[in-house]
């Protein structure tokens, strides 16, 4: 084998992401810490989160059309990951709680709890979680 090509075979054995910062597809609302960021994309929307109590998924979140301009900040609550309503006469809809899941809407409260202010987004594209922060500053970046 050429030194080159060891070399390289050594670096990327190296710098390969160990399995806890590798990718993942979802994660339970309750392992955040108060503070950390989340920011989310769905089929439609851009979505910035900062967590208030996680064992509620009380946050204060932002939303934006495009991913540059955001919207003004408010409470929202994180419910869960859902499919909704499944087919059929009276299909139950499927929910995982206080999870996030690409593949799945996310169920909000926004404002409150109130089922009046409950939104489903679109089907969550990607997401990435961040650690602490003073502000909602940091924009997604488009793949």
């Amino acid at each position: 084998m050429p030194m080159r090509c060891f070399v390289a075979v050594v670096c990327a054995i190296c710098f390969a992401p160990s399995t806890s910062e590798a990718a993942t597809d979802s994660f339970a609302i309750s392992t955040l810490k108060r503070g950390q960021q989340i920011e989310v994309q769905t089929d439609k929307r851009y979505f910035r989160f900062r967590v208030v109590d996680p064992t509620t998924g009380q946050m204060i979140g932002s939303m934006s059309e495009d991913g540059q301009e955001f919207g003004e900040a408010a409470t929202v609550y994180l419910l869960g990951a859902t499919r909704g309503r499944q087919q059929g006469d009276g299909g139950i809809t499927l929910m995982r709680m206080h999870e996030l899941k690409v593949g799945m809407s996310m169920e909000l409260g926004v404002f409150d709890l109130k089922q009046k202010n409950r939104w489903i987004t679109a089907p969550v594209r990607r997401f990435a979680v961040l650690p602490y922060a003073d502000r909602l500053s940091i924009r997604i970046a488009n793949e």
